[in-house]
């Protein structure tokens, strides 16, 4: 397998450097190490060069929640290609309507979750 990424997310394989690679990386961004993407062998949060958080255990849906939570506990201004995603989980999950509302749209969201996978 090769390595595959976006913005958000890094998928490694178990032969890639996992420290190195987080040493590269400035802005959150989850690191994860295996074949699968459900199932990693190791997950992790990382920010500003260090691993923040080991979310191996976790479920996918918090280990998401967990890097939108990641920008918004340092106030780090969402990622440019990303902003429409972050902004409906503002909106319609966490409920904050600041700026978020005129800016969501059913394609845009899809468009961004697409850009994940």
């Amino acid at each position: 397998m090769s390595k595959e990424g976006s913005d958000l997310m890094e998928i490694l394989c178990e032969d890639d450097d996992l420290e190195a690679e987080i040493k590269a990386k400035a802005y959150p961004r989850i690191i994860g190490v295996g074949e699968n993407l459900l199932k990693l062998d190791k997950a992790v949060i990382c920010i500003e060069g260090k691993e923040l958080v080991d979310v191996t255990s976790r479920p996918m849906d918090t280990v998401l929640f967990s890097l939108y939570a990641t920008y918004y506990i340092f106030s780090i201004a969402y990622p440019v290609d990303h902003k429409d995603l972050f902004l409906f989980i503002d909106s319609i999950i966490v409920g904050i309507q600041q700026n978020a509302s005129s800016r969501i749209s059913l394609q845009k969201f899809v468009k961004a979750l697409k850009k994940l996978l």
